[in-house]
């Protein structure tokens, strides 16, 4: 990987990194707990 691929790979994982954290942000806004948005499989069911 040459010098300048390592910087822009690096930038796009720092900018996925902050738009998952918006997400995250998002349904935490919505009152969706994030383990839930992230493993839909540990979501308790909703008619227990």
């Amino acid at each position: 990987m040459t010098l300048s691929g390592a910087a822009t790979h690096a930038a796009v994982v720092v900018g996925a990194g902050r738009m998952g954290q918006a997400h995250a942000t998002a349904w935490e806004s919505l009152g969706v707990p994030v383990r839930w948005a992230v493993s839909p499989r540990r979501r308790p069911a909703l008619d227990a």
